[in-house]
Order: structure tokens, then C-alpha cells, then sequence
């Protein structure tokens, strides 16, 4: 699969875990936003950053960074959405935000906006 190395268990994310999506317009862009969902501990941070960001007002419903929630074992994951996320013009308010590395920011050229790293077995 483009974009997804061999032997790691990263993927590009359209949204939901799993599922893969390149950028939209395959030009390269500014750098790549890295989604851990196990160290994620749903404070929320991420989006309140990012709504500030965008709109200048702290509200989660303007950010462009959903919480998805595992079936299996009730955890939360942030999940960015690719077509709003600009990430923030290099400079990812999110990923400044999280303080447990759930979110991270890798710079460099790159045509893969968003990976997200798959759950871990067992909720680990």
C-alpha cells in the first residue's frame, strides 16, 4: 500500500482507524500529524487547540478533530479530519497541545497528512 511502510502498523487515516487515504491533491506538504490512539487519555486538549486556533473561541464542535471511542475497551482517540485540517500552517496547534505525545508533528515534505497508529491489542 503507498504510504504505509513494511512491518510497521501505521496507516494514513480518512478519518476512522484503519482505513487509508492519500492526500487529496498528491502535492507535498509541510509535514505529517502522527495519531497514537494508546497514549491518548481524552483530556481534549487537541481540540480546544485546534477550535482556538481556527476561530479564535475554545469549542471542541469547531475543531477539526473528532474523538473516536474503541468498542472493545471504551478508550478515546483523537481522529483529525483531512480535508478541514490545514496543519495549521506548519506549525500544529494540536500536537503543541498534547502533552502525552498522542498527537505529534513530524516536518519535512511528505504526501501523507495524517498516520494513525492502529490500536494496540488488548487496549495496551
Amino acid at each position: 500500500m503507498p504510504g504505509v511502510k513494511p512491518g510497521t502498523d501505521d496507516v494514513k487515516s480518512k478519518g476512522t482507524l484503519g482505513e487509508l487515504v492519500p492526500r487529496q491533491d498528491m502535492r507535498e506538504g509541510p509535514g505529517t500529524l502522527l495519531v497514537r490512539a494508546e497514549n491518548c487519555r481524552g483530556c481534549r486538549s487537541c481540540q480546544l487547540a485546534c477550535s482556538f486556533e481556527k476561530t479564535s473561541v475554545f469549542n471542541p464542535g469547531k475543531s477539526m478533530i473528532v474523538m473516536e471511542r474503541n468498542l472493545v475497551d471504551g478508550r478515546v482517540a483523537p481522529m483529525i479530519r483531512p480535508l478541514g485540517c490545514d496543519l495549521c500552517g506548519g506549525d500544529p496547534a494540536c500536537a503543541k497541545a498534547c502533552k502525552y505525545g498522542a498527537i505529534t508533528y513530524e516536518a519535512g515534505p511528505t504526501n501523507e497528512k495524517v498516520l494513525v497508529r492502529s490500536w494496540s491489542k488488548g487496549g495496551a
